[in-house]
């Protein structure tokens, strides 16, 4: 066994260097021709059983989700005390549930009637012009609400669409009990329209009470995301690719980043960990190519390298500046209430901005959710660094905090659904690998039901992908 992975690694090492893998920016280019000679790169993530420590890690990201339910619309608050919920924090919700479960810290009945009780406000839910979830919900009411959290429409996101889109076929693989229920759920829902006939997301926002749609997605999010409507059968490839890029160098590695002029999006460049490191915790097979890639879900190979990079640059900043880092986008309790706290963004490394795009220098975070995801992703010095120093970042009996400040490193005690959701989700890949199965969606009665003749929805048809049995 030693001599195999011995040698496998001694294979790995020269298709890196005749593949341009090692960084430098004058080779980058030739990793389109090295692409199918190595479709991932080798390096061991953290398996078996949790013990008492992690479980008690666990134990208290699940008690944020028992904290925060409201019982009579089924939905968990997506910041602690805060009755405001996006779709996004519907699917922590029910990701919580089944690493909860799975991981044996809630019992079958409570799982049940908590998902059930989810499941239910999902067939019922408005939805916005009567074509797709709205992008947030008061979670006592269960009403629409503004951006000024007022009953009423706000558009849709395609991202957080995406992201539920995601998690129902994980919960339908795991639990087929529900494929039925899941399948209902998602034919109220009009995915044509954030969709482009050339396989772009599309969101939209209310202005002057129209509902307007635009093309959505950055580079990092935009690839994952479109994972999540390639799983119910729609051609979204554009939005799978890297387009628009640029090259950035950071410590000898190159990152691409997206294009666009921040200064004429008039929107934020980040370029954070938080999707990637999600995609290989639910999609990606580290066996080494012992099991099939999943062969439906098309998504550029470079983001998986892109993936490898992120994590040794943010490594490599600690090793070189002696600076722990572990960046995502965060949430406080204060303004500003989002922070945009990147490895690249509006043009620079390590910035950290507003959603006005103003530098806030001392608000530089390491994120815990990224901290347990590469913790359980890369078995490591560093990552083992990471956990030591953030194992204290919670409070017992509200769960997780946002992280800690690369400044001073005191708290940002702030407590949201999706820190604590990727807790659960990060320690349940540990016991369960990857999340995401392979499975056969050619008769899926999702898709036969969108096809048929009598459906409504044959306007769909054209931007459903060929379904090979």
């Amino acid at each position: 066994m030693r001599n195999r992975i011995l040698s496998r690694l001694i294979i790995i090492i020269f298709l890196l260097n005749i593949t341009g893998f090692s960084g430098c920016a004058f080779v980058i280019d030739s990793f389109e021709s090295g692409i199918n000679s190595i479709k991932r790169v080798f390096h061991t993530n953290r398996t078996g059983t949790l013990d008492d420590k992690e479980y008690k890690w666990a134990k208290i990201a699940w008690q944020y989700f028992d904290n925060n339910y409201n019982k009579n619309t089924g939905l968990v608050n997506g910041k602690d005390g805060y009755q405001i919920a996006t779709l996004w924090n519907m699917s922590d919700n029910i990701m919580a549930l089944m690493a909860a479960y799975d991981l044996k810290i809630i019992s079958e009945h409570e799982f049940e009637g908590k998902l059930s009780n989810q499941l239910r406000f999902l067939s019922n839910m408005q939805l916005c012009s009567n074509l797709l979830p709205n992008r947030t919900y008061n979670t006592v009411t269960g009403l629409m609400v503004d951006y000024s959290w007022n009953p009423g429409e706000s558009g849709w996101d395609a991202v957080d669409i995406g992201r539920m889109l995601i998690v129902l076929k994980i919960l339908a693989q795991k639990h087929s009990q529900y494929n039925e229920f899941i399948d209902k759920i998602v034919l109220r829902w009009d995915l044509c329209s954030a969709v482009d006939s050339d396989g772009n997301l599309l969101s939209s926002s209310k202005w002057n009470n129209s509902i307007s749609a635009y093309q959505d997605g950055y580079i990092g999010t935009k690839e994952y995301i479109s994972r999540g409507f390639q799983a119910w059968g729609y051609n979204v490839k554009k939005a799978g690719k890297f387009e628009n890029f640029n090259k950035e160098i950071i410590f000898k590695k190159v990152l691409f980043v997206d294009g666009r002029d921040e200064r004429l999006t008039k929107s934020i460049n980040s370029l954070v960990s938080s999707h990637y490191l999600l995609d290989r915790i639910e999609f990606d097979n580290q066996n080494f190519g012992s099991i099939k890639e999943i062969d439906y879900l098309e998504i550029d190979d470079r983001y998986k390298i892109q993936t490898e990079n992120i994590y040794k640059i943010q490594k490599m900043r600690f090793e070189i500046d002696k600076v722990m880092t572990a960046r995502n986008t965060y949430q406080s309790n204060s303004e500003p209430f989002i922070i945009y706290n990147t490895i690249f963004g509006n043009g620079y490394t390590w910035n950290v901005l507003d959603p006005n795009g103003k530098y806030l220098k001392n608000k530089a975070l390491i994120s815990t959710q990224s901290v347990f995801s590469m913790w359980v992703l890369w078995d490591d010095y560093y990552t083992d660094e990471l956990m030591n120093f953030m194992k204290n970042a919670f409070d017992p009996l509200s769960g997780w905090y946002e992280g800690r400040y690369e400044s001073s490193s005191s708290f940002e005690t702030t407590i949201v659904s999706s820190t604590n959701a990727v807790i659960l989700e990060s320690l349940w890949f540990k016991t369960n690998g990857r999340l995401y199965e392979q499975t056969d969606i050619s008769n899926s009665y999702y898709l036969k039901s969108i096809t048929s003749e009598l459906s409504n929805k044959t306007g769909c048809i054209g931007k459903i992908r060929k379904i090979s049995k």
